[in-house]
């Protein structure tokens, strides 16, 4: 028989329905023995005898027969050809051979041609155009653990990035996303780039994030202090009179009298607490900041709050200049804190403050701050806060003032120095608060493009992000209105569960509408555990699902949408498909260039091909085969007007098995007729042309051979052996 590889693929694939039982399966294309089969049951390879037996085969088709019951989802099972690669005939150099047996090797050979074509067509392989680029592996050290790559200039094989560091940016892709629209314009325009150019500021600002949250909440107390500066420089300058109050301690205790003036004091005291015990987080955001990531993080997170903190700081910023060109003069009070804890251990000298008590009332509205200050001595000696100091300044803003003018006679300095360790904590972070205020042109531009509010913001620029409240989304305005920056979804699923007629939250008890925030296309929707088909109900508004058949009270319905995002700078399947060519093959429809062309199998063409070196179109130029040329078509045509052989022998009927095989072998020349042909019979060559021998012409006629020269016959030589001669017969032998 014979065996065509375009129609015997040496591959079959069946499936087997879960729970269905099939014992027989068809081996469609030609097999010599049993094991020439390979039989595989979902991936894993059978044993002949063992698990199945073959009928058929000996250059034909055939069949296996085992049982085979499908599994959940179904089996798969593959019947594939693999023939040995070998010889099993030999046939005799001369003489008469067994037909059959050339024929069965012969579809052997086509057979395993098929084989070898099924594993090429299956393999990593170069395309026929394809320069030619080594496809070796690297050695088995250098590839362990990472991925295939090709070289950015040769295309040669190499050893690419590891496993492990594409599965981490494969991890960090939604972050990737992420950074990308902050930095396009999509979210926001250029951040990373600014954030980067403030990176120091930006890392000493994270450190602190907790306390600068802390600050923010006691913003108008700030603004306070930093309307007082230069009382409180005044203050700082007189440690004189600061040192002086020590050895009239006692007489505080006096001052403890005036409480209704302290109680001013008293009434801030909890936000005094708050920032004396969160002054090492202040520190610890500017640490923090100092990555390159987490600074951005750190803001964002912010800034998604209903409430910024970095938006209220960056309202009352000059206030916090303010008190940063003036923390030397606070330095100044820190230096004399031991005067002041002099004065709360010298209960005697309080009792000579006492004796000045009309110097004490001058303080004014104070007093009732002292009282509050000596009810938690103990608090404001082990931590107290720079922020609680903050707030009891802000409280006694007229004292302050007073204090000013009369520097000599007032008690507030002996209120700030009992709470001089708060000072040297603020003292200590003020850098962090600098770097806040340099930056504040950076912090500006993005308040200007943030806002968090419920409802649409009015007259807004392209670009403006607003975080909407009313549904926790971060949107953009394009130019015309306000889409969604990312995805509905916060963070890579949102899950909504509802037990049917039980109201929760915005669920009303309904059995065919139900809440839930999701991106349209982007959820799968569970009743009773069982995933509906998107036929079965209705979710375009992103904001509800509604069933096309209501719910049974008590059922219980989960709704879960998944986070989608969008990569920049990247091409989508399709593109690339239509713009690189495939590794299995492609075509392409304009000029390909190159310099060499190096092919591991055919050069392929539509039925009319045409190799046209240069010039092209004008059948010029020179083809030149760097080796032997073999032509398997029935025609071989050649158009030049001139065909130069260097070969000694010209073979015509090549490979013909004897001379009748040969027989009508010869040479035609065209338009004239004229042939000379081999004819087997008589093993003759047959001219049908007369035949030029110098001046002289031999013709076969009716059986006669006539020789002429000048158009005249001169002889002739008939089929009997009679010879007729025009002239004279001159011999030197005898005729008879």
């Amino acid at each position: 028989m014979t065996i065509s590889i375009a129609d015997n693929s040496p591959r079959v694939s069946y499936t087997v329905g879960q729970g269905s039982t099939q014992t027989s399966f068809t081996v469609p294309f030609e097999f010599f023995n049993n094991t020439d089969l390979n039989v595989f049951v979902d991936g894993t390879l059978k044993t002949i005898t063992t698990h199945y037996t073959v009928s058929g085969g000996d250059g034909s088709t055939g069949s296996v027969s085992i049982s085979v019951t499908g599994i959940t989802g179904g089996s798969t099972v593959v019947i594939t050809r693999d023939i040995a690669l070998e010889r099993t005939t030999d046939f005799p150099v001369s003489g008469a051979f067994n037909i059959v047996a050339l024929n069965t090797e012969l579809d052997r050979i086509v057979a395993i041609a098929a084989d070898l074509e099924d594993k090429a067509s299956r393999a990593l392989q170069l395309t026929d155009f394809d320069a030619a680029v080594s496809l070796v592996l690297p050695t088995v050290d250098t590839r362990k653990g990472k991925t295939l790559a090709f070289n950015a200039s040769t295309g040669a094989v190499e050893a690419g990035p590891s496993i492990s560091d594409v599965q981490t940016v494969s991890a960090a892709s939604t972050d990737i996303a992420l950074l990308a629209d902050i930095q396009d314009g999509t979210t926001a325009t250029n951040a990373i780039t600014i954030a980067a150019s403030n990176n120091a500021n930006i890392a000493s600002v994270g450190a602190i994030s907790t306390n600068v949250t802390t600050v923010a909440g006691i913003a108008s107390n700030v603004t306070t202090v930093a309307g007082i500066a230069s009382n409180v420089t005044t203050v700082a300058g007189d440690t004189t009179h600061i040192q002086a109050l020590g050895p009239i301690s006692s007489n505080i205790t006096t001052v403890a009298g005036a409480v209704t003036n302290v109680n001013t004091v008293a009434t801030n005291i909890a936000s005094v607490n708050s920032v004396a015990t969160n002054i090492a987080s202040v520190v610890a955001v500017a640490s923090d900041l100092a990555e390159t990531v987490s600074e951005i993080e750190t803001v964002a997170n912010d800034l998604a709050e209903s409430t910024s903190e970095i938006d209220t700081v960056a309202t009352n910023i000059a206030n916090v200049n303010a008190v940063g060109n003036n923390i030397a003069n606070v330095n100044t009070v820190a230096s004399n804190n031991s005067n002041i804890n002099a004065v709360a251990a010298d209960a005697t000298d309080i009792g000579t403050v006492a004796s000045n008590i009309s110097n004490v009332n001058a303080v004014g509205g104070v007093s009732a701050n002292v009282t509050t200050v000596a009810g938690i001595a103990s608090n404001v000696t082990t931590v107290a806060g720079i922020s609680a100091n903050v707030t009891t300044v802000a409280g006694a803003t007229t004292n302050i003032n007073t204090v000013a003018t009369d520097i000599s006679g007032t008690n507030n300095i002996g209120t700030v120095a009992g709470a001089i360790a708060n000072v040297n904590n603020t003292g200590g972070s003020i850098a962090n608060v600098n770097i806040v205020a340099n930056n504040l042109t950076s912090v500006n531009a993005f308040g200007n493009q943030y806002v968090i509010s419920g409802s649409t913001p009015s007259s807004p620029s392209e670009g403006l992000l607003w975080f909407d409240t009313s549904s926790d989304t971060m949107k953009v305005y394009n130019g015309s209105s306000f889409q969604n920056a990312g995805s509905s979804v916060n963070g890579t699923t949102n899950r909504s569960n509802y037990v049917v007629g039980t109201n929760s939250g915005s669920y009303n008890g309904s059995t065919t509408i139900f809440p839930a925030t999701y991106d349209a296309g982007f959820l799968d929707v569970f009743l009773n555990g069982v995933r509906l088909d998107p036929a079965d109900f209705t979710a375009t508004n992103g904001t509800s699902v509604t069933l096309d058949t209501a719910a049974t009270s008590g059922d219980t319905l989960s709704v879960v949408g998944y986070g989608t995002f969008v990569l920049a700078d990247h091409y989508s399947k399709t593109q690339a498909d239509a713009r690189y060519a495939q590794l299995s093959g492609a075509t392409f429809t304009g000029d390909v260039s190159g310099t060499n062309a190096t092919l591991s199998g055919y050069l392929r063409g539509p039925a009319s091909f045409t190799i046209d070196p240069a010039a092209h179109g004008d059948n010029t130029g020179t083809v030149v085969i760097a080796g032997n040329l073999q032509v398997d078509g029935t025609t071989t045509t050649i158009n030049s007007t001139t065909l130069t052989v260097d070969d000694k022998n010209i073979v015509v009927a090549s490979g013909a098995a004897d001379a009748a095989a040969a027989n009508g072998a010869g040479l035609t020349v065209d338009g004239a007729s004229a042939t000379i042909l081999y004819q087997s019979s008589g093993d003759k060559f047959l001219f049908n042309k007369p035949i030029g021998l110098g001046g002289w012409t031999i013709t076969e006629t009716g059986g006669s051979l006539y020789f002429a020269t000048g158009g005249v016959n001169k002889m002739k030589l008939d089929a009997s052996g009679n010879l007729d001669v025009v002239g004279n017969v001159n011999t030197n032998a005898t005729i008879s």
